[in-house]
């Protein structure tokens, strides 16, 4: 969503409306407000998007300029059900103040549980862009959950056959922009590559 009308629309019915690494907030507006509020940790992104929007219009970009890390040390993950809670209060203050009925669908249910399928999406994920590390460390993820025994090696599979494709792909990609028989230069890179990968 790139325009205001969206951006609103996607905030009330719980969807992400701005990615907070990227977000530039005019620092007047954002003081305008009372900045995060405290009541909302957890979700304090969402609850600042609501608030701005009713003073101002909202934007996105239409290019892609982030890389979302996705990981089971997230806040995301690790506050599933307090994020849920704050969520579904946050959404009914903000209904009633435009005047709206807050619908069902929107509002979560606070029994629900963390989907134990996230490690297997990201493995999948990092698997397609070719980064072994990364698939090693959702897959290792995955088998210590609850997810079904099942789901868990078709994962496996998922990811290992797209590795093997996509990652002979992501060297030559690489190799291609390095000078030819220049093997200083790649080994530095390689070096590079490989602290990346850790850091993932």
């Amino acid at each position: 969503a790139t325009r205001h009308e969206q951006i609103v629309e996607n905030l009330l019915c719980r969807r992400t409306g701005h990615f907070h690494p990227t977000t530039l907030i005019r620092a007047a507006a954002f003081e305008a407000v009372g900045g995060y509020r405290t009541e909302y940790q957890w979700i304090e992104d969402h609850d600042l998007w609501l608030r701005l929007s009713s003073r101002g219009q909202l934007a996105n970009l239409t290019d892609v300029v982030l890389r979302y890390r996705q990981h089971t040390g997230s806040v995301c993950w690790q506050r599933a059900a307090q994020q849920r809670q704050l969520m579904n209060q946050l959404l009914r203050q903000a209904h009633q103040q435009r005047g709206l009925d807050v619908p069902d669908s929107v509002l979560a249910h606070p029994a629900q549980s963390r989907s134990a399928a996230g490690p297997g999406k990201w493995a999948r994920a990092a698997a397609k862009g070719g980064f072994p590390v990364s698939v090693h460390k959702h897959l290792r993820e995955l088998f210590k959950s609850h997810a079904a025994t099942r789901y868990k090696f078709r994962m496996f599979a998922e990811s290992v056959a797209r590795l093997m494709v996509s990652f002979p792909l992501r060297l030559l990609r690489e190799s291609a922009a390095l000078p030819s028989g220049n093997y200083d230069a790649w080994h530095t890179k390689w070096r590079q590559h490989q602290g990346r990968e850790r850091a993932a």
